[in-house]
């Protein structure tokens, strides 16, 4: 196995996700929030059947996400989008922060350039406007600092009519809201690793 960093970056979220969609037999996994790669190239690799697609909006993350598809040689088996999910569409302003590629927000209130953060202008999207999947068995993995809501409210629908598993990052207090707004809409939480929690369609559980 070839990565060009982190190889063992949030093993327990990995296999724990890896898990769930074993179990529940899901059969495509949206990675939202991509950085270089990691969820996408291992739960690719562990599951060769399982349909990944890619989300990472930021020009040099991006691609650093498509030259580990190639190391790994799963250029033809990942589907890379430079595009942010959100709950709008059309164009918005990034902060990258140079010392992380993982902590790239577009909920970045109050944020300036003197701590030596950059600007990007990006590409957002609906999910709920670019798929239009019903009664499938889908797995997500969103790690969008702080802009996790955005995207929940941009792929309801998606949620709504199919079998879904999440892995969802969110920091004190948005944890509790973003718990909340699971429960409104019949899904389960089944689970917590460090900041990563984990939500099920009631469905999968027979609820």
């Amino acid at each position: 196995m070839r990565m060009l960093s982190a190889l063992h970056f949030e093993s327990d979220q990995i296999a724990r996700l890896t898990g769930l969609i074993e179990r529940h037999r899901l059969e495509r996994f949206f990675d939202v929030g991509a950085n270089f790669g990691l969820y996408s190239i291992l739960v690719g690799r562990a599951l060769p059947e399982l349909r990944v697609d890619a989300f990472e909006p930021v020009d040099t993350t991006f691609q650093k996400l498509l030259g580990n598809m190639a190391l790994n040689g799963l250029s033809s088996r990942i589907a890379p989008h430079q595009l942010a999910l959100s709950d709008v569409e059309g164009p918005a302003e990034i902060i990258i922060r140079p010392e992380s590629s993982g902590l790239s927000t577009l909920a970045a209130d109050g944020e300036t350039l003197s701590d030596g953060c950059i600007r990007q202008r990006v590409s957002c999207v609906r999910l709920d406007e670019i798929e239009t999947l019903r009664g499938a068995r889908l797995a997500f993995k969103i790690d969008v600092e702080h802009h996790e809501l955005a995207v929940l409210t941009g792929m309801e629908q998606t949620l709504a009519g199919n079998l879904c598993v999440l892995q969802v990052e969110s920091r004190r207090p948005q944890d509790a809201v973003v718990r909340a707004w699971f429960n409104a809409r019949n899904y389960l939480w089944i689970g917590q690793i460090a900041e990563d929690a984990y939500f099920a369609s009631a469905a999968l559980y027979g609820r």
